[in-house]
């Protein structure tokens, strides 16, 4: 799958639309971050596009879930993992994206036997390769 420029944009049009919808308590969070962070996440998405991934896409330390949304409009399957997506709970909704409940610090990923891209999002805003995708947690390359 490639991901083209109109592709990118449009998926950010959607988002910013969602996060304009969300009078919730993470609202300013949701502004702040995407006001900082837009340009990186359509170069984040130009670079997965590069990896050509296959399988899920893991976003790990999902929330704020701009990431996870702009994959998921992007046409990539991308599940979220957030230790409290709760927390955006209005945007998971709204834009029905896949976010599950995980501390991976304590628990297992939360997957059965789903086939996963060998690729991860992290939360300290790079993506990077993941070597092993297996029954605990990813490790990164």
């Amino acid at each position: 799958m490639t991901t083209n420029a109109s592709t990118a944009e449009a998926a950010l049009q959607d988002l910013w639309s969602a996060v304009h919808r969300d009078y919730g308590p993470a609202r300013q969070w949701h502004l702040s971050n995407l006001t900082a962070h837009a340009q990186r996440y359509l170069a984040d998405l130009r670079l997965v596009a590069g990896l050509a991934p296959v399988g899920s896409i893991i976003d790990v330390g999902a929330a704020p879930c701009h990431m996870t949304a702009l994959l998921q409009r992007a046409g990539y399957p991308v599940i979220g993992v957030d230790i409290a997506p709760q927390r955006v709970a209005r945007l998971i909704d709204d834009m029905r994206l896949d976010v599950r409940q995980c501390d991976i610090e304590r628990s297992p990923l939360p997957f059965s036997d789903e086939p996963l891209a060998k690729l991860a999002i992290q939360p300290n805003f790079s993506v990077q390769a993941v070597r092993e995708v297996g029954g605990r947690r990813p490790f990164l390359a």
